[in-house]
């Protein structure tokens, strides 16, 4: 983890709350996983059906997980299909290694922003 708070914050979660600092979590992600990762994402869907759906940035899909895609179908937010569900696991583990190693060695983190 690479984070440093600045003159005018005290706590690392402090400086991120105030966007002066952004948390790298070295490592997270095993180099396996980010291949699944990316095997899965590229697999997900022919490249002619992404062209259909309205995006800020042509040529740039995001490829939503499972629950993110749920939420945009229920307000109708212009969405491709979500990633298969072994590429969603992977996600959903990262996140629980993510909260784990902020809860374990950032506590500011945590206490700052969702206290």
């Amino acid at each position: 983890e690479k984070s440093i708070p600045s003159a005018g914050s005290s706590t690392v979660g402090d400086s991120i709350k105030s966007g002066e600092s952004v948390l790298l979590l070295e490592n997270l992600a095993s180099p396996e996983e980010c291949h699944q990762l990316l095997s899965m994402a590229r697999d997900s869907l022919p490249e002619q059906e992404y062209t259909n759906i309205p995006m800020d940035k042509p040529g740039l899909t995001r490829i939503p997980t499972i629950p993110a895609y749920e939420r945009a179908s229920k307000t109708k937010t212009p969405c491709v299909p979500p990633l298969v569900e072994p590429a969603n696991e992977i996600c959903q583990t990262l996140l629980h290694r993510a909260f784990q190693c902020i809860d374990r060695d950032q506590p500011t983190i945590s206490e700052t922003l969702f206290s």
